[in-house]
């Protein structure tokens, strides 16, 4: 029986991959195996490198920011089932809702607590049917924070289904605010979708229970980003008390709105709604083989692409053929042309008269065939897109015919350093900094192609911030430079050296 979790959501909506989707509906565990391996699905590989380190970082943001709440609104705002770690640190461990409403009074925060996905919501969405027509199970949903909000303090609530209405000014019900934590520099559309999700099925939810007539959600549900700087909620409280008073509640709750990223829920819930009843059908209903993917940039931390890691794999070390990487090369698929875009490779792919279906087909056309006027992209790049094709098929790499060249790039460079910055965009965690190069001697003046020219390698160095620290990343970025100017500075040395003594060929006239 296939399962819906909120992570099988979040990464669809990052990815738009159904592969991927009808993958992530049989987790990787002891309960789904079995069915996973009967339907022949690939293992997911093991979390890219750095990928632990910004999971392990967003838990102690978790714990930070619930930390805050504590320390600024009283931990007796906060709602839920705290344990002392050995380290005594506190963390909330999963907590049923059906026991923390009883103490949702304004203003508390009631943490880690989770509910089932009812029958209201699944009517609402009319994906009532689908256990019984596909067995679909969903998982308990557990947002971050539910905050409770006196009456009136927004206009609005949402239904199940979720469409926003508005509130009678008298309207005396408890408000619930979804508030998921994400240390994240910018909240991804993945984590509006999560808390727009937890915001409607948390609706049906008070439906069920009957609690609908003492509790409304809100549409304004929100992502609490992470930074490297204290929260506007945590420095307000510590200047009010550094002047000797003691801020309102009130008060708090408006500093924090600085620290919430409202989500654009109308937005987002028109997205959930497609995802259930379009996307998740499409996924139920038909194989997994047979459902549409491509291999780009988006892929970067799918854990089903199937890129070799060498000896830096964990077992089993070689991809699964059902991996999208091999898969592509097998099938001689499309997408491994660079920058060939998924609705490029479909628009060759689905020509109703001469489809392109493999990387071969397309090394055949030339620049003028009428296919490449069926899309945008391929009509710009015609000159290019076959050659690509062709040295994939075995051809050595050239330029284009036609395709131009950029004249701020020399013809030959006698030093090359390669740089690498792994750098999480979401988190703004840096994890890792890589250099390697090598440098060959210029040719002396007169000399021929058979000359023998010396040359020095740089071997491959990489420098890991094993630490979320400012400091710790500062020191490798600091090491990192100075690799770099080395090797700047002895190449330049050599080459000052060599035009005292013999001379080089002018620019114009080297390789």
């Amino acid at each position: 029986m296939p399962q819906l979790t909120k992570q099988a959501l979040s990464q669809y909506i990052r990815s738009g991959c159904l592969r991927q989707l009808a993958l992530n509906l049989y987790p990787d565990n002891g309960t789904y195996r079995i069915a996973r391996d009967s339907l022949g699905m690939p293992y997911p590989q093991s979390p890219r490198p750095g990928l632990r380190q910004i999971q392990a970082a967003g838990d102690e943001w978790a714990e930070e920011k619930l930390h805050d709440l504590s320390q600024t609104f009283g931990s007796a705002a906060l709602v839920g089932d705290p344990r002392l770690t050995p380290s005594n640190q506190t963390r909330f461990q999963p907590y049923p809702l059906e026991q923390a409403i009883p103490r949702a009074i304004p203003i508390r925060f009631l943490v880690e607590c989770d509910f089932e996905v009812g029958l209201s919501f699944q009517a609402a969405m009319g994906i009532d049917q689908y256990e019984a027509q596909f067995g679909l199970e969903y998982t308990r949903l557990r947002p971050d924070i539910v905050v409770v909000l006196p009456p009136m303090s927004f206009p609005e609530r949402i239904t199940p289904d979720g469409t926003v209405m508005a509130l009678p000014p008298t309207d005396s019900r408890r408000q619930l605010r979804v508030v998921d934590i994400k240390l994240t520099a910018q909240a991804s559309p993945g984590y509006f979708a999560e808390v727009a999700l937890y915001s409607m099925v948390l609706a049906g939810w008070l439906t069920d229970r009957r609690l609908d007539g003492e509790f409304v959600v809100v549409p304004r549900g929100a992502v609490w980003p992470g930074s490297h700087e204290a929260s506007t909620l945590l420095r307000f409280s510590n200047q009010a008390r550094q002047q000797g008073l003691t801020p309102a509640v009130a008060e708090l709750w408006q500093a924090m709105q600085d620290d919430l990223e409202p989500v654009p829920f109308e937005v987002f819930a028109l997205r959930i709604r497609r995802f259930l009843s379009v996307d998740l059908h499409h996924a139920l209903s038909q194989q997994w083989q047979a459902l549409e993917w491509h291999v780009d940039n988006r892929c970067s931390f799918c854990e089903y692409l199937g890129e070799n890691r060498g000896a830096n794999a964990s077992p089993p070390a070689a991809p699964h053929p059902g991996h999208c990487l091999p898969a592509a090369q097998s099938l001689d698929h499309l997408s491994q042309v660079a920058f060939m875009s998924q609705g490029a490779r479909l628009s060759l792919a689905n020509h109703p008269t001469r489809p392109i279906a493999t990387v071969a087909d397309l090394a055949q056309r030339l620049p003028a065939d009428s296919i490449f006027d069926e899309h945008q992209a391929l009509r710009a790049t015609r000159t290019v897109v076959p050659e690509r094709a062709a040295v994939l098929q075995g051809g050595n790499a050239h330029l284009a015919p036609q395709s131009g060249t950029s004249a701020s790039m020399p013809r030959f460079a006698n030093l090359h350093v390669y740089l690498s910055v792994d750098f999480d965009i979401g988190s703004a965690i840096t994890v890792a900094f890589g250099m390697k190069g090598w440098w060959l001697e210029p040719r002396p003046r007169n000399a021929t192609l058979t000359t023998q020219r010396q040359n020095r390698r740089w071997p491959t160095v990489a420098r890991i911030v094993d630490q979320r620290d400012l400091g710790a990343e500062r020191r490798e970025l600091l090491a990192f430079l100075r690799e770099i100017h080395a090797a700047l500075s002895w190449a330049q040395t050599q080459d000052e050296q060599q035009i005292r003594s013999l001379g080089v060929l002018p620019h114009d006239q080297a390789d």
